[in-house]
């Protein structure tokens, strides 16, 4: 019996091991962003903090990350193919790690809220009259293209303040495709907009899970904080 105690032992103490990792890397991450002085300007002090300040801390904990391929409780990390881990295992410790800073280190927290309508904004699509809203419209009834069209026309009518008739037409894009993260993005913008964060974290913490960019995890982690408030 004990040396199947013993690898009992090894995995709780390397699931343990991975949270207190994430934690020091986020103290760590958190200090060395009190030292940056960008002016106010969110997105050169996240630029700042890339190049001085994580890229020290991944090489300061290099080998305590390695170690973590060998927690095989953890579900994310133990589903990487063996060819991609090391790629993967620094992409999974970068986004646990700020999304530990959200709730651990105001100065993070609001460099990533001023940075969201910067990085996903519906604004950035460029549909703009009813005459776009009509063209759209005749494309979804004569079925060409439906999900793109669904989405497109969706931010027409968020532009033109119908959220209802936006939302709509979202739900019914992930109806045909719901495999796809943008359009619960876009759902996401829209919630925020109308200060429904905790609908807006849902969102984007589906369509994290549907493989959107991590950064978008991230912002959900901010919702969730803002609707606790």
């Amino acid at each position: 019996m004990r040396p199947i105690l013993v690898i009992i032992g090894l995995i709780i103490s390397l699931s343990t091991y991975c949270q207190s990792l994430i934690d020091k890397m986020g103290l760590e991450s958190c200090k060395c962003l009190n030292t940056i002085n960008a002016d106010g300007d969110s997105e050169q002090t996240w630029e700042k903090f890339n190049t001085t300040c994580w890229s020290r801390i991944i090489e300061q904990f290099k080998d305590d990350i390695n170690a973590l391929e060998f927690d095989t409780t953890d579900t994310e990390i133990a589903e990487v193919p063996e060819y991609k881990r090391g790629y993967e295992l620094g992409k999974i410790v970068g986004v646990r790690v700020f999304t530990n800073m959200i709730d651990n280190c105001d100065e993070f927290y609001e460099i990533f809220k001023k940075m969201i309508p910067k990085v996903i904004d519906p604004n950035t699509v460029p549909i703009y009259g009813e005459g776009e809203i009509d063209s759209l419209t005749n494309h979804i009834e004569l079925g060409i293209n439906l999900f793109d069209n669904y989405c497109d026309r969706a931010i027409a009518y968020y532009k033109k303040s119908k959220t209802k008739k936006a939302i709509s037409d979202l739900d019914k894009a992930i109806e045909l495709k719901p495999d796809q993260p943008t359009p619960h993005i876009y759902k996401g913008i829209i919630h925020r907009n109308n200060k429904k964060y905790c609908s807006a974290a849902k969102e984007f913490e589906t369509a994290y899970q549907l493989g959107s960019n991590p950064m978008i995890l991230i912002f959900s982690r901010i919702l969730i904080r803002e609707c606790g408030n």
